[in-house]
């Protein structure tokens, strides 16, 4: 086998052998997305560590992370009509453009939100909560948030968060945040948790891990 001579030819082979390694999942979304992710990689993150809220559990290294992103994890949500576990803060995007059921919704102009069957409705009656400039859109609560990482964190994990956050609320009685205890035990019904998780770049990529 010819082996490259040069400097540049033994770059050249470096490179193409790292191209064909590196996973990349390509991201479907151009427009701006509501926040930058909580870390841009999770091969960065330890592994008793979730990427979304930050929480650290030792249970996380032995059961892995799936059934924290399936029942607990106050920055998820399943999805209503896919039931794909997908970041709150990117789930009007999901519905608009990833879901499996994307065709029932469309974007209101005022609010901004993915509407369903009562479109034509929503519009005529404008009783929607208008979306103000720098502010995100909280599918949940239907309020204006501000622009950032941090102010998505405190409104779906903070103590005056978000009221319509089933798990932030089951959490703080659980005392799990800033304290993170164990959290209870559920059973995946899938053989793998797939989330849907905002990029930094304005798009999204899927996050997977098995059930073990």
């Amino acid at each position: 086998v010819k082996q490259p001579n040069t400097a540049r030819e033994q770059q050249k082979s470096f490179d193409a052998k790292a191209s064909t390694s590196k996973s990349r999942t390509p991201t479907r979304l151009d427009r701006k997305t509501p926040t930058t992710s909580v870390a841009d990689e999770s091969e960065f993150t330890p592994e008793n560590t979730c990427i979304f809220c930050g929480e650290k559990n030792e249970d996380f290294v032995r059961d892995g992370l799936e059934q924290h992103y399936w029942a607990n994890c106050p920055m998820l949500r399943r999805c209503q009509e896919c039931n794909q576990v997908v970041e709150i803060g990117i789930y009007i995007d999901h519905l608009l453009r990833e879901c499996e059921k994307k065709g029932k919704y469309q974007q209101c102009p005022r609010c901004t939100e993915a509407v369903g069957n009562d479109y034509d409705a929503h519009i005529k009656l404008k009783e929607c909560h208008e979306t103000k400039a720098n502010t995100n859109r909280c599918p949940l609560c239907h309020m204006n948030i501000p622009e950032g990482d941090k102010p998505w964190r405190d409104h779906l994990m903070g103590v005056d968060g978000c009221v319509k956050n089933a798990r932030r609320i089951q959490a703080l009685k659980k005392n799990k945040y800033p304290q993170h205890q164990q959290q209870k035990s559920v059973v995946v019904p899938t053989s793998q948790v797939t989330v849907m998780k905002k990029t930094t770049t304005g798009g999204q990529k899927k996050v997977t891990t098995t059930v073990k």
